[in-house]
């Protein structure tokens, strides 16, 4: 049986797609003379499923694009009730002492949660990215630890970040594309909720329009329908961008790091999110009719229990094979007890080209329990001496 459904699928490159990642190879060759050692990677935001990608393992210094996990973090924060973008905080003296981009605070001055989000992803301010550390955790070096345990969460294997700015030792600043990937995945998710607006943001002030706020990554004016996120550079990091689009259903990401020329980066950019949606889209798994709606238990107390699938996810599939999904319904005749709500009992499998490359678990909707044989016992003595 065939059915258009979502799937996570191993790719081959198209004849196009491998022309627009090809050329835009050349324009790393430079490279050498710099030190650098160019990296991208294409990847599906939703699903976080790569595409492609080139050196995406590879450990660079990352420099200001650290901020991404500034955000991240202190987005979780607000997202849990700690903060909202309504309270103040206070700018520290070490706020007040980091060079590079800022909004002019001194030490004592009052800015609320708000306008230092719109600082660091406008307008790359440094002493808003420690303001808003200290306004999560009390200090940039607790913040730095609630960093560290999401990043063990999201994976993040290779990523060291010593400070929250990146502007001061760029060169400690550690990340791989594919870490950033998984960062830029993760902060999708307040994406509609409280986030877009500022990373779409060309042009902006705070502090009373005291201080102006101006997106460097030109991808927010110049590609249709991107969503953010950040670019960076230093002669320690070499130009890096992080970026991402939407079109319909579809949203791609991307991310380059250690390129030698912010022109030819951008470039590359758009060529590689082109590449994307020329080639890709995404669709949503759907649940085959004919699934059982029960399994039969053994050694319980109950026959049977209902079952259900998990809900279909949107994945993404090359745009020539959305149609050549096959479907497989993974299930036991009957399974032993006990069984409790919830409990996986099963798997719906998908392939492309009789090659597994999705599955959605099937669970238990309701319990059984196990036969008793001492409980059969107290049952029946109870049956025999019951007067009612």
């Amino acid at each position: 049986m065939k059915i258009l459904i979502c799937i996570v699928v191993s790719i081959v490159i198209t004849v196009t797609f491998t022309f627009n990642v090809s050329a835009a190879e050349n324009v790393t060759s430079d490279s050498e003379s710099a030190k650098l050692t160019p990296a991208c990677i294409l990847f599906d935001v939703k699903s976080g499923k790569i595409l492609y990608e080139k050196n995406a393992e590879t450990s660079v210094p990352v420099g200001v694009m650290n901020k991404l996990m500034t955000i991240l973090t202190a987005a979780e924060a607000v997202n849990s009730g700690k903060l909202s973008f309504d309270d103040t905080a206070v700018a520290s003296a070490a706020a007040n002492s980091v060079k590079g981009a800022s909004v002019w605070l001194e030490t004592g001055d009052e800015i609320t949660i708000g306008e230092l989000f719109r600082a660091v992803i406008i307008g790359n301010a440094n002493d808003a990215a420690i303001a808003l550390a200290e306004a999560v955790s009390g200090t940039e070096s607790k913040f730095l630890e609630a960093e560290k345990r999401i990043a063990e969460e999201l994976g993040l294997e290779s990523t060291i970040f010593t400070n929250v700015h990146g502007y001061e030792n760029a060169e400690e600043q550690i990340s791989t594309a594919a870490d950033l990937a998984k960062i830029i995945s993760a902060l999708n998710r307040y994406e509609n909720d409280f986030l877009s607006e500022f990373f779409v943001t060309s042009l902006d002030y705070v502090r009373g329009d005291k201080a102006q706020l101006v997106n460097s990554n030109r991808l927010v004016r110049d590609y249709k329908g991107c969503i953010g996120y950040k670019y960076g550079t230093s002669k320690a990091t070499g130009e890096c961008l992080a970026a991402a689009a939407e079109r319909g259903s579809n949203t791609y990401g991307i991310v380059l790091l250690s390129f030698p020329d912010e022109d030819k980066m951008f470039e590359y950019a758009e060529k590689l999110l082109d590449a994307g949606f020329e080639n890709f889209t995404s669709v949503k798994a759907q649940i085959p009719d004919d699934l059982p709606q029960s399994i039969k238990i053994r050694n319980g107390y109950t026959p049977e229990v209902n079952i259900k699938a998990a809900e279909g996810q949107e994945f993404t599939v090359r745009r020539n094979q959305a149609q050549n999904i096959e479907i497989k319904v993974i299930l036991p005749e009957y399974i032993y007890a006990p069984v409790f709500v919830n409990q996986k009992v099963g798997e719906i499998h998908y392939y492309i080209d009789n090659n597994f490359v999705y599955k959605i678990d099937i669970y238990a909707d309701g319990a059984a329990e196990q036969v008793n044989f001492k409980k059969n016992i107290v049952l029946f003595l109870q049956n025999i001496f019951s007067f009612d």
